[in-house]
């Protein structure tokens, strides 16, 4: 932001006074500290050091107009910024004696505000595009005198060095990036009028402060933008179903597998409340108590959507103070994650198709006959006596099969209370029983396409072999309490230590 203005003007001297000073100093070097501030001293003494000639402009100090459209196209997010400040000074001055003139850090002016002005054409300045107002080509200037002491300037006839500037009355004010600290350029507000007018510099200062914040704000929200997009992105990303709902229970943001969970597609639903959109009272009931009640603890429970069940985790957004400013939905697929569990879980197990051991011409003939039941999708029974490696074998049977990518769901029928064996295997609708408070999904829908490896299957009631013979003929489930069957596509792998 612009400091204060510097002080260059002592109204008891008259510009004849600074004009014999300033030919003075052009002649002999000396005499102009006890007429001009020190600044304006200081920057004479350098012009004269480099040998500016202080009558004319030379042709060096223009660019060539390809480079100078180059130098603008550069400058053009700068431009774009500036532009309607220096649009709004411009009304309130007399339009026909003032420029407004943008000027980027090395003295170019890139944008020049108002019609060539009565000083411009009384005076036969030729003050056109690509010619460079920094000191190291005209000397002392009211856009080096900015430049260098990094604040407003004002600049008086004939305190200029280039004695064709003798007639022109400038207010200048630095204008620097935000966000790097540097000069981006400086804004001048140009008359003839030699007498200073300190309500013309206010608004040379006000316009670069309003350009700065102006900047700041833009670099916010391209940064907020740039954050949002790729937080959209990683959202998109995600395999599993997320979406942010705000206090109000309405959509702040969804992502793709959340839109294909829900079939939304490309529905605009930004602003509109879950009820109207999502079509799953569950989830929805689930999530107004969430809101409700931002005291309780985040929750994890199994929602049924469109026939699918899924692990819903419901946490809490938390802004400034760490108030809660909403809720994030996460919906993981439960058979999805059913198979990387059972995955990692094989993993740990480190089996492979090769694992099994055996010396004996017997065990070489069971292992070979199990690696040819492998190749086929037959279902497979497995007898022998307890600890003689009955669910080794049923694991080398799954490795060495086609479904081997998928899971391979361990189901121990002895360990399963008979009351809960059928919810168990084939999973529960909501409300099918008392404590059935949400849909669950069995055993058997979890390893579709995989393996199910009944253990001790002579365990099981005579009940519930009879429902096991209807999903080996039909390859259809239903759970308990449900209304329409579920296909399936496993292999069934059983083993007893029973004579059956």
């Amino acid at each position: 932001m612009p400091s204060a203005p510097e002080q260059v003007f002592d109204p008891r001297i008259s510009q004849q006074e600074l004009l014999a000073a300033w030919e003075r100093f052009v002649e002999t070097g000396g005499g102009a500290n006890d007429v001009v501030p020190a600044h304006i001293a200081e920057s004479w003494i350098r012009a004269r050091e480099r040998k500016i000639d202080p009558y004319r402009i030379p042709a060096s100090a223009y660019l060539e107009e390809d480079a100078y459209e180059r130098r603008k196209a550069d400058n053009q997010y700068f431009v774009s910024i500036a532009k309607p400040f220096m649009e709004n000074i411009y009304r309130y001055l007399e339009q026909s004696s003032y420029l407004v003139v943008l000027y980027e850090r090395d003295g170019y002016h890139l944008l020049r505000m108002g019609q060539r002005a009565d000083f411009e054409r009384g005076y036969q300045l030729d003050i056109r595009e690509g010619l460079c107002f920094d000191e190291t080509v005209l000397g002392t200037t009211g856009f080096s005198l900015a430049k260098r002491h990094a604040r407003p300037i004002q600049i008086i006839g004939c305190e200029h060095y280039v004695s064709l500037l003798h007639h022109v009355v400038g207010y200048y004010a630095p204008i620097n990036d935000p966000i790097r600290s540097e000069l981006m350029g400086v804004i001048g507000v140009t008359t003839a009028r030699t007498i200073p007018n300190p309500h013309t510099m206010a608004l040379s200062v006000a316009a670069a402060t309003a350009i700065e914040h102006s900047l700041h704000l833009d670099h916010g929200r391209k940064t907020f933008l740039f954050y949002w997009k790729t937080l959209q992105a990683t959202m998109d990303s995600l395999s599993d179903g997320v979406f942010l709902i705000d206090l109000n229970g309405r959509f702040l943001e969804v992502n793709a597998s959340a839109r294909e969970i829900f079939g939304l597609g490309n529905r605009d639903i930004q602003g509109k409340h879950v009820s109207s959109v999502l079509g799953a009272p569950d989830l929805e009931n689930l999530i107004a108590d969430v809101l409700a009640h931002s005291d309780h603890e985040e929750k994890e429970v199994d929602i049924q959507v469109r026939d699918q069940v899924y692990l819903s985790s419901i946490k809490y957004a938390r802004g400034e103070m760490e108030r809660v400013q909403g809720v994030m939905v996460q919906l993981k697929n439960v058979k999805s994650l059913s198979k990387v569990i059972q995955h990692i879980a094989g993993d740990q197990r480190m089996y492979t198709s090769g694992f099994m051991i055996a010396s004996s011409p017997k065990m070489q003939g069971i292992r070979w006959i199990a690696r040819r039941a492998a190749e086929s999708d037959a279902n497979i029974i497995i007898e022998g006596e307890s600890g003689t490696g009955k669910e080794v074998l049923a694991h080398m049977v799954h490795l060495a099969s086609p479904r081997a990518a998928q899971g391979l769901v361990v189901i121990n029928c002895a360990a399963i209370p008979s009351e809960l064996m059928e919810s168990t295997l084939f999973g529960h609708e909501k409300g099918a029983f008392t404590g059935a408070v949400h849909t669950h999904i069995g055993k058997f829908e979890l390893a579709d396409r995989g393996t199910v490896f009944l253990d001790e299957i002579g365990e099981m009631p005579l009940t519930m072999q009879a429902k096991l013979l209807r999903v080996l003929e039909e390859s259809t489930i239903e759970r308990v309490g449900g209304k329409r069957p579920i296909k399936i596509d496993i292999r069934v792998i059983v083993s007893t230590n029973r004579d059956l």
